[in-house]
Order: structure tokens, then sequence, then C-alpha cells
């Protein structure tokens, strides 16, 4: 059964994002002010997490030190990747920043070629994973923060079988619904002003970030930020494979 309130809710949340970022993107000319929206928006949707769960009397299980989920695949957004990328410029050591590209780009050489389903199960670490900790928190990618689980064993167990696919979720369902729907919101008002918000391989778009001085100014200029081959792969994509 449909919870009428919860559709209430939850639209009214996506509006809310919505509109306020359309409006911080229309009233703002400087290049730097792209990357500022897009980071207080993600701000906000932190503190929306915080909100739900609060009034939910729900509490999740994640904390320091658990890095299960740090191993599933994770894709960005173009902005979201030339924050992180400012991020690590600087915050990080020359010797770093090369130790996350050189991860990267063995993470991409592996997952390039595969399939949807292959990279879905690959349970390789994010390049950004340093001694079980996320080296960006503070700019970590928005399908990073909305993300949370009530128990660490279902966690576990799905690291440790990354190919069991019958492991359930253990959600918040409300801290979910209203968490994504405040994501969704924010891209698709960037989306309707003509920039690129595809979702792009984590690997994939840092190595060009890092190799490509122009990717970000073709982002300003609402052409497509990285190659098409870095392009997140999605499921339907695996059926067209099989075809």
């Amino acid at each position: 059964m449909i919870n009428e309130s919860n559709n209430e809710k939850t639209l009214e949340i996506y509006e809310r994002f919505y509109f306020k970022t359309l409006d911080a993107l229309t009233s703002k000319t400087k290049p730097q002010d792209l990357k500022k929206t897009l980071s207080n928006a993600r701000k906000d949707t932190d503190n929306l997490l915080n909100e739900e769960l609060l009034s939910s009397g729900s509490k999740i299980a994640c904390c320091a030190g658990c890095f299960y989920c740090c191993h599933l695949k994770v894709d960005v957004m173009p902005g979201e990747a030339f924050i992180i990328a400012d991020f690590i410029r600087t915050n990080f050591s020359t010797e770093k920043q090369q130790s996350v590209l050189t991860k990267a780009k063995s993470n991409w050489e592996k997952v390039e070629p595969m399939t949807y389903s292959e990279q879905f199960v690959a349970n390789l670490p994010c390049p950004l994973l340093d001694n079980g900790v996320c080296s960006v928190y503070p700019v970590r990618p928005g399908l990073c923060r909305i993300h949370h689980s009530t128990k660490v064993e279902p966690c576990k167990e799905s690291f440790e079988e990354p190919e069991l696919l019958s492991q359930p979720d253990y959600y918040v369902n409300n801290v979910r619904l209203a968490t994504a729907r405040s994501f969704i919101a924010t891209n698709k008002a960037f989306e309707n002003l003509g920039f690129d918000t595809k979702a792009y391989d984590i690997n994939g778009a840092l190595i060009e970030c890092f190799s490509n001085p122009h990717a970000e100014k073709r982002w300003r200029k609402m052409k497509s930020a990285f190659p098409k081959n870095m392009i997140a792969k999605e499921p339907q994509e695996q059926a067209n494979e099989k075809s």
C-alpha cells in the first residue's frame, strides 16, 4: 500500500532541493559557483539524512572503520568528480595524489571491459579508500552519502560473497526515500540548465580530472565532461550485450 504522507513529503523534499539549486545556479555566474552550489546541496542532503534518522528513531550501523560498502560499484556526476579532484590537489601530498591515481588506473583497466553485472560484483576497493578510511569524506559522492545500513552483518556477507545477490537491504526506508529524492532533484536542476549530469565510473572520472585540463571547462560550457566509454554502465545494457 502506498503511504500518501510519504509521497507528499518526498515531493516537498524534491521541490525544495530542485528550486534551491536552480535559484543558486541562475543567480551566480562565476565558474567556482557551480561546484559551490553542488557542494552546498550535498551538505544539505547530509543534514536531511541526520534529520530523518532522528525523527525515525532508527540507528544506522555505519561507523568509522567499517568500509565494506567502499568495495561497491561507485559512479559520480561530473561536478562531484571535479570537487573531489580539487580536494585531492589541496589536501594530498604529491605522493598521495599519485597513489590515488595509480589505484584508479588499476581499477579502470579491470572494470572498463566488464559488463554491468561483472562490475556490480567485482568487489574492487574504491581508489579513495586509504587504510580503511575514506580519504575524501567531506566531499564524497552523493551515492556514498545516502547509502547506509542498520546492520553490519549483511554488509560483511555481501563483501565476502559479492555474487550472493539475494541479500536484502537494511536501509531505513524513509531516510532512503528522502535522501534519494534530494539527490535526484539537485541533479535534475543541473540537467535542466543543460549541464552534463551523466553518471561516470569514479575511476575513469578521476583519471580524466587529472589528465585532461579541459574536462572541467567542457562541463562549464555544458558539454560532455568525460569520454563516452567512462559513462557508467546500467543494468539494461547487460540485456543489450546478450542480444
